[in-house]
């Protein structure tokens, strides 16, 4: 019997790569765009196209099978009609369209990327959003030539800082590529950043359900290096010059910590194949941030004493955001945010759950449970698997 099932296996798996060998080259093809918008409007315009490097991707699963995201990515094959591709994913422009700004018709533009294997033939890339009912509608729609040498950027960037890879379980079309890279680490600050990424790295891998599956994981790192230490604190009028663009305030909110500085963000984060990304902050203000599919940010440095396992915390927290589309909310915090689910509809996000922020400890222990907890999703050993099997081939 056993037998039988892997045979079944090796043959399902020899059939996607065909289909990836049919379609796709083994690199990855960059397509950045502007979106746009306020209240009751919403338009992408879209940027440029580059050729990226190795596919870092699964080539068996190609077709999104989670249903995750607020928008969805789909690619047609132009001669076929047939869709070759497809992922969901959440931006920080569906966070900022239900903020007071935009509600009060503010039109604003925010620098998006999606990222898909390299076609052989023309596509028609699309991209859909969901309705308050949680349906997807169209878009954006573009049909974009890879053997077009007008069409895509095929420059190859000089790698502007050091990367390397500190966990090697294999190639990284077998495995889950996590990048970690630094922001507001001055060049006096660059070991730390070594240590700290080596740290975040440890305790992600050691944490349920993350270490049963740690086998499944590479991480790599980039060296971002600058110029200031510390990141941007808008509200204090504190600006720092550093490399990714990362601040506090994000949405008007003192702990989420984003960019808005995408370009330069893909730029870097390039250089090395990656399916996630965390970014690590150089400051000692307790936030961070998490968006599915998009990237992570976590604070690095405490002033107090004994707190610790608060940075520990953030860092797993938000990977389940970024990594395993996991949802929460909390009645305690205030948020900048309107309206974000229509009340009676369920949200995509699995095991969403609304609550009190809780501040005990153990909250760090993201156990293999579904049950409710004061202070934190759970995530599930179901719910990684799921993200890992997409992303690869089990």
């Amino acid at each position: 019997m056993k037998r039988l099932f892997f045979l079944a296996v090796a043959l399902t798996c020899s059939l996607f790569s065909q289909s990836f060998n049919q379609f796709f080259h083994d690199k990855t093809l960059r397509v950045d765009y502007h979106h746009t918008g306020t209240k009751g409007m919403e338009i992408i315009a879209l940027d440029k196209v580059y050729d990226e490097g190795i596919w870092s991707g699964s080539k068996t699963q190609l077709i999104d099978q989670l249903n995750y995201g607020e928008y969805m990515v789909r690619v047609y094959d132009v001669a076929t009609a047939a869709m070759i591709y497809s992922r969901g994913y959440s931006t920080m422009f569906n966070e900022w369209h239900s903020t007071d700004e935009a509600l009060a018709g503010i039109v604003k533009t925010i620098h998006e990327t999606v990222r898909i294997p390299f076609p052989k033939n023309k596509i028609q890339l699309t991209i859909s959003r969901r309705d308050k009912q949680m349906i997807f509608h169209e878009l954006f729609s573009t049909l974009i030539d890879p053997n077009n040498s007008a069409t895509v950027n095929i420059q190859q960037r000089t790698s502007l800082f050091k990367s390397s890879k500190i966990v090697d379980n294999g190639p990284s079309e077998k495995k889950v590529d996590l990048l970690i890279v630094g922001d507001g680490y001055a060049k006096t600050d660059i070991q730390k950043f070594r240590d700290d990424a080596k740290h975040y790295s440890d305790i992600l891998l050691s944490t349920s359900p993350f270490k049963e599956r740690k086998k499944d994981f590479n991480v790599w790192i980039i060296e971002a290096e600058s110029k200031q230490s510390g990141i941007d604190k808008p509200k204090s009028n504190v600006w720092k010059e550093n490399a990714l663009g990362t601040m506090y305030d994000t949405f008007g909110s003192a702990r989420y910590i984003l960019t808005e500085e995408n370009r330069t963000l893909r730029d870097i984060c390039g250089q090395v194949p990656y399916d996630a990304i965390a970014i690590l902050v150089n400051d000692s203000r307790y936030g961070g941030g998490g968006i599915y599919n998009l990237y992570t940010t976590c604070f690095t440095q405490t002033d107090t004493k004994g707190m610790e396992w608060q940075m520990d915390y953030v860092f797993v927290h938000e990977l389940g955001h970024s990594f395993a589309g996991l949802g929460d909310e909390y009645y305690t915090s205030s948020v900048a945010y309107n309206d974000f689910y229509q009340a009676g509809v369920e949200p995509w996000e699995p095991k969403r759950r609304f609550r009190h922020r809780g501040k005990n400890r153990n909250t760090i222990l993201l156990k293999r449970s579904v049950e409710n907890s004061i202070g934190s999703h759970r995530i599930t050993t179901q719910n990684v698997n799921r993200c890992i099997r997409q992303a690869r081939i089990f």
